[in-house]
């Protein structure tokens, strides 16, 4: 047997030996082997005006922790044994342990001089410190809703920082009316200040819906003072904030009432409304049984007396308005008329100033209209790919980013129009299937209930709809019965349930889009049967006319249109030849157009926007 031979058998009894003393040595030896990678980053300095070649591998501390979480599974020059209350062990390496966490490098370093190498961690559960030293040496680690507490309660302790940050953030997404007081406390508990932020701004911004949850209702009575003594609190009246002390105390009302006097001491009696302060506030028992709250109530109905008055008003800690923190905003593009985009949602955050899918619609979205209720998002009708009209309400709740099913409408819409107005959502016109129709019905979100209202005066399709200082606007179209494209323009008025015409558009429009900013009103694009425009108009209120602001720079029509801060944001839509996933952003100002910085994931067409609040748990 030559030299060769020989290498090559004892290599192979090299392998077979320690394939008999650990079965796993094979495969961390083949990862050894293929760790050494000759491809290096090169960087260049300069020193004394020679170029000095530095070489850096990008790839070499993974590919050694790959190496060390290897050494760890299989027990390989471990030098401490880590013990838990049940006498179930981990094994480890000192010094890895303390290069992640000051907890085990105060042990084991320099200040510690512990040389044990067996170590006694009580109080801590053996899964959870089995997860954070699997974490330490893969970084990688499974958190969920049953472990999350523990897991960050054990990772505070250890100080291991990065794990804390990630079940911070993980509590952060789970954030939810129902929940999000016992995140709070925990938070406080275990000084995750970032978490406790974001969760004081959770519960200021949602307190109307908290107070509906169980743990409210548990509330110590510090903390629920602290609450509603918060300048911030984001509630639509006072009256919540009344309502939700009676709420808290006549849980447990024997216990509980004493602690009434110092909790409507923060409740801002001035600003509740006359009626509600005689018809409630005066009515509830346990304010007439106290000569102090008669006080307080006796001071609400002074200040509005002064106010209607016009006379000077006091000033007191109860006549001070709330001023909530104003939210990040993110703009949501809801369907398209193209198959990727039917039932796809995305949104674009104006902070970090990127998109982000949101769950899809659970049903295809094109040719509909959306509106915004509550912070909730309404698709109202529109029809599927095959062109099927829909009745179909989906509801978007973007603090959980779950669709629901919403009440469907009376008849089928597509190609309609769709407004808030009131605190209604209005269905305006549009085809069933292919006849159209000039009714019109209104939704009542808190009675899930959909009323006719006044029919349009033309029957027509196509066109747009925005809302402006309280009147509805219907603009341009196309009028089957004429066939022709329309620059005339409708206005609705609840209060009168009438129609009325105004001036036209200086350009028929047909599949154009509208939106409102800053109190002007704006039509944009669309096509007039000779092609797509790229003309934009603005509705003066106070002057009812039409002026002709600068074009787009390029037509488009079946455009999505929002207005938000200073600019007017133009959605998707298509030239006739080619679908868009950009966006046109105007600015009344200097009267000029310019691109969004990012461009949505697909193209749009036929699609819906609004403007929503950025919710403290997504992203």
């Amino acid at each position: 047997m030559d030299e060769t031979d020989q290498n090559e058998n004892l290599n192979m009894n090299n392998k077979g030996n320690n394939q008999e003393k650990n079965g796993s040595w094979p495969q961390l030896h083949s990862l050894v082997e293929h760790s050494f990678d000759p491809s290096f980053d090169r960087y260049v300095t300069r020193h004394n005006g020679e170029e000095i070649p530095i070489y850096r591998s990008s790839h070499l501390a993974n590919r050694a922790f790959d190496i060390i979480n290897e050494m760890q599974k299989i027990n390989m020059m471990s030098d401490v044994t880590l013990v838990t209350d049940d006498g179930l062990e981990i094994t480890a390496h000192k010094m890895i342990l303390s290069a992640c966490s000051p907890y085990f490098y105060a042990m084991f370093g320099n200040f510690g001089k512990n040389e044990e190498n067996r170590i006694m961690l009580n109080g801590i559960n053996h899964a959870i410190l089995k997860l954070l030293i699997n974490f330490i040496y893969s970084t990688q680690i499974h958190i969920t809703e049953c472990n999350v507490q523990s897991l960050l309660a054990v990772a505070n302790l250890l100080q291991l920082t990065v794990a804390v940050n990630a079940c911070s953030d993980f509590l952060l997404r789970q954030l939810h009316p129902s929940n999000c007081l016992g995140i709070r406390a925990f938070a406080n508990q275990y000084d995750c200040f970032e978490l406790l932020a974001q969760t004081n701004g959770y519960i200021e911004h949602y307190f109307s819906d908290v107070i509906q949850y169980e743990e409210f209702l548990s509330l110590p009575a510090q903390t629920l003072l602290k609450l509603i003594s918060n300048d911030r609190l984001a509630v639509p009246s006072e009256e919540i904030v009344f309502d939700s002390v009676i709420l808290w105390i006549n849980h447990d009302k024997e216990k509980r009432e004493e602690c009434l006097t110092l909790l409507i001491e923060q409740v801002r009696l001035p600003l509740m409304s006359h009626k509600y302060l005689l018809e409630r506030v005066w009515e509830e028992k346990m304010i007439k049984a106290s000569s102090q709250f008669q006080d307080y109530l006796i001071e609400a109905l002074k200040y509005q007396l002064f106010k209607e008055a016009g006379e000077s008003l006091f000033e007191t800690s109860r006549t001070k308005s709330r001023v909530p923190h104003e939210l990040p905003k993110l703009l949501v593009v809801v369907g398209g008329s193209l198959p990727k985009a039917a039932k796809s949602v995305e949104c674009f955050d104006f902070r970090t100033k990127k998109w982000y899918p949101l769950a899809d619609l659970p049903t295809e979205f094109i040719r509909g209209g959306i509106a915004l209720f509550e912070d909730k998002i309404y698709t109202v009708g529109g029809c599927t790919l095959n062109k099927t009209p829909l009745t179909k309400m989906n509801v978007y709740d973007p603090a959980t980013d779950q669709w629901s099913a919403g009440k469907e409408m009376r008849i089928k819409r597509t190609d309609l129009g769709v407004a808030l107005l009131d605190n209604a959502i209005y269905a305006i016109g549009g085809m069933n299937p292919s006849v159209f129709n000039n009714s019109c019905d209104a939704f009542d979100p808190k009675t899930q209930k959909w009323n006719g209202i006044t029919p349009m005066p033309k029957i027509c399709t196509g066109f747009a709809v925005a809302v402006l200082n309280g009147l509805l606007y219907v603009v341009g179209g196309y009028c089957s019965e004429r066939r022709c494209h329309l620059s005339s323009v409708l206005c609705y008025d609840y209060e009168t349930g009438k129609w009325n015409s105004i001036n036209d558009t200086n350009f028929n429009r047909y599949n154009a889009g509208a939106g409102v900013l800053n109190g002007t009103l704006y039509v944009v694009g669309g096509q007039n049967g000779g092609g797509v425009l790229k003309s934009v108009e603005a509705f003066d209120p106070q002057t009812k006319k039409w002026q002709q602001v600068k074009d787009m720079p390029e037509g488009r029509e079946h455009v999505a249109v929002v207005g938000f801060g200073k600019h007017l944001y133009v959605v998707g839509g298509n030239d006739g030849e080619k679908y868009f996933t950009s966006v046109n952003v105007y600015c009344p100002k200097s009267d000029t157009w310019e691109v969004l910085s990012s461009s949505m994931s697909i193209e749009r067409g036929s699609t819906s926007v609004a403007i929503i609040n950025k919710p403290y748990n997504y992203i």
